[in-house]
């Protein structure tokens, strides 16, 4: 699996093909495969050379693309704990920690397959899965004709990690902007979402892409919303208050007992 995210992460410009490696052999063993994800765990992020952090020392100062694992979301210590999982566009130059990612050009690319988003339809709340583009779904790597997934590809940042037991050595936050169209019929917000393979090398690229240019990058794009019959509805028990699911639980069978949501 994690090789064939590197088959997926194959991006061109100008007749210029840029290849994603993973940072390290030990990232790559540590990549796991998730149907769903959750906060407080490691996910696959697409970053470059280019990221103001030595995270890939190299003497060749060419752009070349990596894939790092990072955790998702940074936790706060002051004034009171709380996990930062978004960052909203419009904040990315007014939150401390935000603009200092942004004025570090600590950019980075989450990849899935896409995102679930949170539906409230009078009384009952279930889960509606937004997936990458169909337009984008599939492209041919090299001529070997190897099909593989087009990502979804969502703008994020990141910020060094201030817990000492965090196994990886950073945390990242997904950017989100006002919903479009198609999404406003379930949410008032969504993850900045980079449509082409242009768009994403310049996101990680800011050397020709200052922050404040790339910020532009940062826009509503419609998404494909799976309706009915993909619907995931919560009945599985939320024991501590907080939304921790397996996709596994939301697909049985629903109970014929009356179920808490």
């Amino acid at each position: 699996l994690a090789n064939q995210l590197c088959y997926a992460c194959v991006y061109k410009r100008n007749e210029v093909e840029y290849r994603a490696k993973w940072i390290t052999t030990l990232a790559n063993a540590r990549h796991s495969a998730a149907i769903t994800c959750s906060p407080r765990t490691m996910r696959a992020v697409l970053v470059s050379n280019k990221t103001g952090i030595d995270l890939m020392p190299s003497l060749n100062y060419n752009f070349k693309l990596n894939i790092a694992l990072m955790n998702w979301g940074y936790l706060c210590t002051s004034p009171s704990k709380y996990l930062m999982i978004n960052a909203r566009s419009d904040n990315l130059f007014k939150v401390k920690k935000y603009e200092e990612a942004m004025m570090m050009n600590r950019r980075c690319v989450i990849l899935a397959d896409g995102y679930y988003e949170t539906c409230q339809e009078t009384n009952k709340k279930h889960f509606v899965f937004l997936p990458a583009p169909p337009e984008y779904s599939m492209k041919v790597i090299g001529e070997d004709e190897r099909y593989n997934r087009r990502l979804m590809h969502m703008a994020g940042i990141f910020i060094e990690n201030n817990q000492t037991d965090d196994k990886a050595g950073f945390s990242f936050v997904i950017i989100t902007v006002d919903a479009s169209e198609s999404v406003s019929k379930i949410h008032s917000r969504m993850p900045a979402i980079l449509e082409t393979d242009e768009d994403v090398l310049k996101w990680l690229n800011p050397d020709e892409y200052p922050s404040t240019v790339a910020a532009r990058l940062l826009k509503p794009v419609e998404c494909n919303v799976m309706e009915t019959n993909v619907k995931i509805h919560c009945h599985v028990p939320d024991k501590d208050g907080s939304i921790q699911m397996r996709i596994t639980d939301f697909m049985k069978p629903p109970s014929t007992k009356k179920q808490k949501c």
